[in-house]
């Protein structure tokens, strides 16, 4: 799972490569045992690369890895990391990123037990919640389901992890609850780039709701 505080070191080390993809891999999905094709990236190239404030990562040169999906067979969710190598690749079928709707299915399924793939799916939830806001100025108006999603999500994050601990800070502060985000962001101990801890707290302070492009000027 990427984290805010993971994704910062990742827009870091990417390279000035073109995109670049290895041979097809044939992976066995877990629920029909079927082939799926797989095509791993092998380089990619950071330019133009904007990283946001909820951890998603936006780049016109690089897709976004899927790391849930769903079988081109049976339609299970497979989570792509954990899958086998197939024998027997006959009859491969492409596996496709999970919709929104499947999502939630799944937690409605698995959601009551605490685990990194539940935090996983609700933190893809909550990005894409913040797709209607991210090149507009429009005030943030969650919808229940998507409340209580940030809610739960902040139930799943062990603060002692620093890359979790500033995720709550993100959602405190966009559930309106900034002298919670102003709190949990003081007990950080670890550090933090200066330009990210200036635009967090500016906008903490601002009381503004919205996810924000980090613009990241100094080393990390």
């Amino acid at each position: 799972m990427i984290l805010l505080h993971e994704s910062l070191l990742t827009l870091k080390n990417l390279g000035d490569h073109k995109v670049k993809f290895g041979h097809v891999t044939y992976l066995s999905c877990n629920h029909c045992n079927k082939a799926l094709s797989h095509h791993p990236m092998i380089s990619v190239d950071g330019r133009h690369a904007d990283l946001w404030s909820d951890g998603y990562f936006d780049s016109p040169m690089v897709p976004e890895p899927i790391l849930v999906a769903s079988c081109g067979h049976c339609q299970s969710t497979v989570w792509i990391p954990e899958l086998i190598a197939c024998d027997n690749p006959i009859d491969a079928k492409e596996y496709s990123a999970l919709t929104e709707p499947q999502m939630l299915a799944w937690l409605i399924e698995n959601g009551a037990t605490p685990s990194e793939h539940q935090l996983y799916i609700r933190q893809k939830l909550w990005q894409r919640s913040n797709h209607a806001y991210r090149l507009n100025e429009k005030c943030i108006q969650w919808s229940d389901v998507e409340a209580s999603n940030l809610t739960r999500l902040l139930e799943q994050l062990d603060m002692a992890a620093t890359s979790e601990a500033l995720m709550a800070v993100e959602i405190y502060r966009q559930l309106g609850n900034f002298t919670r985000a102003q709190q949990q962001l003081e007990l950080i101990s670890s550090a933090l780039p200066l330009d990210l801890i200036t635009q967090v707290i500016e906008r903490i302070e601002a009381k503004d709701r919205r996810v924000f492009r980090l613009e990241m000027t100094t080393s990390y």
